[in-house]
């Protein structure tokens, strides 16, 4: 189940997965409209959960994380990224930015266990995506100038910055967190209150 799953972008990366439902909550290319923090799906019903950049969006991220651990079967994963850094985007529903501190207890509080959480790069792919996003901004929005600095100014910034993270790392500063937790069993350390 993609939540959050837009245009569907990510459905051809799943190929060895039986079936793929796109959540959203306005677009109509998604196979069920709603809200992440009210899903109209079956509790312990569902393998596999991706939430890809959908968090930030809501004033109660909390209850997003709740939705997505009832309805995964025991042992169901979930696949998340959040921002740590970034722009305002999606505005005026952007909420929030998350540190690996802050994921940490909103995903154990729910009942998940973390399995990985990887940061997006370091101090230098943080700045590079701001300065892009800047450049996009600023001078990309004119016809022949956006797809030009795609192709030189920002492809070379992309390749720099990531060489840079490489050799002089430096995570505190990263865009965000890719996640892979599971749901713990019931009775095997929720801490979330029920009611």
């Amino acid at each position: 189940m993609d939540i959050g799953c837009g245009n569907r972008p990510y459905q051809n990366l799943f190929p060895q997965v039986d079936s793929y439902v796109g959540i959203d909550r306005q677009n109509p290319e998604a196979d069920v409209i709603a809200q992440a923090s009210r899903l109209p799906i079956r509790s312990d019903s569902i393998d596999v959960v991706l939430c890809n950049q959908v968090i930030e969006h809501d004033p109660r991220p909390d209850q997003i994380l709740a939705e997505i651990f009832r309805i995964l079967k025991t042992g169901g994963l979930l696949i998340l990224s959040a921002p740590q850094m970034g722009r305002l985007h999606g505005e005026p529903e952007d909420y929030y930015r998350f540190t690996k501190w802050g994921l940490n207890y909103l995903l154990t509080h729910e009942g998940f266990e973390i399995e990985v959480m990887e940061p997006h790069g370091g101090i230098f792919r943080a700045l590079g995506s701001h300065l892009n996003f800047f450049l996009m901004d600023r001078v990309g929005n004119r016809r022949r100038m956006g797809a030009a600095l795609r192709y030189t100014l920002i492809n070379l910034n992309n390749l720099l910055f990531r060489i840079l993270d490489r050799f002089i790392p430096w995570e505190k500063d990263t865009l965000g967190y890719n996640i892979l937790a599971k749901k713990r069993g019931n009775g095997d350390g929720r801490t979330r209150a029920s009611g």
